[in-house]
């Protein structure tokens, strides 16, 4: 008996492992963006601004429903990551 992948599981789980790459992302321009506030560096806040924006846009801007199969479901990772 074959195995049934349940995608719309599958593109969750995937999902879930994007987050956690982007969760530690962001953690990781926090301190960047803090030294940046307090020397008045606005040239890097802008900067660091947008990197953490795109971060947090990426579950709404990387969709996987387009990815039916589980091997192409596993291969495909956000470039901003």
């Amino acid at each position: 008996m074959p195995i049934i992948i349940n995608m719309a599981k599958a593109r969750e789980i995937k999902l879930d492992y994007i987050r956690a790459a982007r969760n530690v992302r962001l953690a990781a321009l926090d301190v960047p963006f803090m030294k940046a506030v307090e020397s008045g560096d606005t040239e890097s806040i802008s900067r660091i601004s947008s990197e953490k924006q795109i971060l947090r846009d990426i579950p709404q801007t990387f969709l996987l429903d387009d990815y039916n199969d589980i091997d192409t479901l596993k291969s495909v990772w956000p470039k901003e990551l």
